[in-house]
């Protein structure tokens, strides 16, 4: 089954803040699509089709400002695409270490009842995951005081107590594990395993060894395109590191 579908998906920016501000009011108001880039704009990610299927997990690979973080935003819907189409099939959670905090001002359990009612479920069916949530997260008595509390490995000890109880068909990860201690690191990649089997990972990371380890399929990105799609991890490691894509 096909989770996420993207065909011809573009996303540009522009450097300076005023004109992004006045770009973004003509294309609200005076919509026309241009391929061509106006004035300090640039393609973050450039015509990217791609495919996720389930039971994969997926290593995205490519140097600092290739489109990787834009691409997996753009899937999520955190950035509206430019151009092309996306479907999505399935619940999906996104893990980034910008959007660890739900609301600093709700407390642990607040922000996973907020998050579990924003991908469908009740609240009878949320309280029935409270449990998965404390004993994944190891989080005791923090688990009900405000977020804005927290340290970093503690949100992310919260949300991947989010993802356990919720299990979404696809989980996308963008260096939220770094943040992380050794142990829950270690933990969550059990976890990641298994959770596989059924749904979909899709991980970012520069951790060439955890990409080694754990992942059936590679992207490389360059430039805001994908040069290669494999399922021949080495293959493609071996690309990456003598940067030969």
């Amino acid at each position: 089954m096909n989770i996420i579908t993207l065909e011809n998906i573009s996303k540009k920016f522009c450097k300076k803040l005023h004109l992004s501000l006045w770009y973004g009011f003509v294309d609200l108001f005076v919509w026309r699509y241009t391929n061509r880039l106006r004035k300090h704009e640039s393609w973050a990610i450039n015509d990217v089709s791609l495919t996720i299927k389930d039971k994969e997990f997926i290593g995205i690979l490519g140097r600092n400002g290739s489109g990787k973080t834009t691409l997996v935003r753009t899937i999520t819907g955190i950035y509206n695409k430019d151009a092309g189409k996306l479907s999505v099939n399935g619940k999906v959670i996104p893990l980034f270490v910008g959007n660890l905090a739900l609301n600093k001002f709700y407390s642990g359990l607040d922000n996973f009842y907020f998050l579990g009612a924003t991908l469908g479920y009740s609240k009878k069916q949320l309280k029935e995951k409270i449990q998965i949530v404390e004993d994944f997260s190891e989080l005791g008595e923090d688990i009900y005081n405000p977020m804005g509390v927290y340290s970093m490995g503690m949100k992310i000890r919260l949300r991947f107590g989010c993802v356990k109880a919720l299990n979404p068909e696809l989980l996308i990860i963008d260096e939220a594990l770094a943040v992380s201690d050794t142990y829950f690191q270690e933990k969550c990649y059990r976890f990641l395993v298994e959770f596989a089997k059924t749904n979909t990972v899709v991980l970012i990371t520069h951790d060439l060894s955890v990409i080694e380890k754990y992942c059936n399929r590679i992207i490389l990105m360059d430039k805001g395109s994908i040069k290669l799609d494999t399922n021949d991890v080495q293959h493609a490691l071996t690309l990456y590191r003598n940067s030969e894509y």
